[in-house]
């Protein structure tokens, strides 16, 4: 696959979750029957964005369709209805932390950030705020901990991880997008950053959990440096 034909395809998984929670809970308008997204793919065949759902009933099988044929509306009792109805945004066995990252590679090394009382380093960045896309979130979390500025044209988007939340309850999981981008400006630590260092793998024990898997994959790949 070519590079540009896998940027097209991130793109979609990237509009597509702003149409189906990946965690929610939604119920058939027709069956009744409740199930939860487990994840959006991309369909090989169509090359549309599919939606992975599991039944919360029997065997819980899970099922897939295209995202405009899980969202498309259907006739019930003479009315128009959407097919599946989102009831929750979050199921009773996981609670989703939605968060941003900044992903910022020199040398082999990865940036990362320690808070003011904290024991853990996090990659810089955070949660969105109302009405806030991901690219202002990115730019106002960055400018916020680091005092640089964002390049709004250089946002790339590189994938999803999702961890365990440090220091949360079991069952509390940290869904981070995560993007590259230049920047403007000198790198300085902000509002509640104590400071940042520049990490390889050999550090990987000093991040959270959802870096920690993020720094496994890196490291394949030879992104990052092991030591």
């Amino acid at each position: 696959m070519s590079k540009k034909s896998e940027e097209i395809f991130i793109n979609k998984i990237v509009t597509a979750e702003k149409r189906v929670a990946v965690g929610g809970r939604y119920k058939h308008a027709k069956a009744s029957s409740e199930y939860i997204v487990t994840d959006l793919a991309i369909i090989e065949a169509t090359e549309e964005v599919g939606v992975v759902y599991q039944a919360e009933y029997g065997n819980r099988l899970k099922w897939a369709r295209s995202i405009d044929n899980f969202l498309e509306e259907v006739e019930l009792n003479g009315k128009n209805s959407p097919r599946f109805v989102q009831i929750s945004e979050q199921t009773n066995r996981e609670v989703i932390i939605d968060k941003i990252a900044w992903v910022e590679i020199k040398d082999g090394k990865i940036l990362s950030t320690l808070s003011k009382g904290k024991d853990k380093f996090y990659f810089p960045g955070g949660k969105r705020e109302s009405g806030e896309n991901d690219a202002e979130t990115l730019i106002r979390e960055v400018k916020e901990e680091l005092s640089v500025d964002i390049k709004p044209d250089t946002i790339k988007y590189i994938g999803v991880w999702k961890a365990q939340a440090h220091g949360k309850p079991a069952g509390t999981v940290v869904k981070m997008s995560c993007y590259t981008a230049d920047y403007d400006g000198d790198l300085a630590p902000s509002s509640e950053i104590d400071h940042f260092e520049w990490l390889t793998y050999a550090d990987r024990d000093r991040v959270s959990l959802v870096d920690q898997v993020m720094m496994d994959d890196m490291v394949k790949t030879g992104i990052i440096k092991r030591r």
